[in-house]
């Protein structure tokens, strides 16, 4: 059986080795280095394919309340898109109050490099019906976005 100052001697010197050394430290922050290498470039392409996809959303969301807005209202309203401004607003026909205003140009939170719409104004009447059809692109840092609406106000992602 040890005596006290010999296992006073062997605690000491456990805790003397626990720990990391310099060198472990050093291997493991050399690995995290090269993980997040490898991996930097994948999330920066996964981020650009976010912001599209979030913007193609919004419009597909704001063109759902275009068509609930003329509803509730009982009267038509207009969805306008303007290119570039990057930027389109649903406004009453005849008053012309706007409604609701969405910027998605680089001061917001998605930042496209392009919004195009084919027409760029449709009428929805209340009965929910529109006017014509209508496509509209969006492109943020080089990812491309397509969305097509139907005249009853279905929207689908084309690409």
């Amino acid at each position: 059986m040890d005596t006290p100052p010999q296992a006073a001697c062997r605690m000491r010197t456990r805790r003397a080795t626990q720990g990391f050394t310099l060198m472990e430290l050093l291997i493991v922050v050399v690995m995290i280095g090269i993980l997040a290498a490898v991996a930097l470039p994948k999330i920066n392409v996964l981020t650009r394919k976010e912001k599209a996809t979030r913007a193609m959303q919004l419009v597909q969301g704001d063109i759902e309340r275009a068509f609930s807005i003329a509803a509730r209202l009982r009267k038509p309203v207009q969805l306008v898109f303007t290119t570039a401004g990057r930027f389109y607003r649903v406004m009453d026909e005849t008053g012309g109050t706007v409604r609701l205003t969405r910027r998605l140009d680089r001061t917001s939170e998605v930042g496209v490099d392009l919004l195009e719409a084919h027409p760029n104004t449709i009428t929805i009447r209340p009965n929910g019906v529109s006017s014509d059809t209508m496509n509209v692109l969006i492109m943020s840092l080089g990812t491309t976005r397509k969305l097509s609406m139907t005249r009853v106000g279905l929207t689908r992602r084309i690409q």
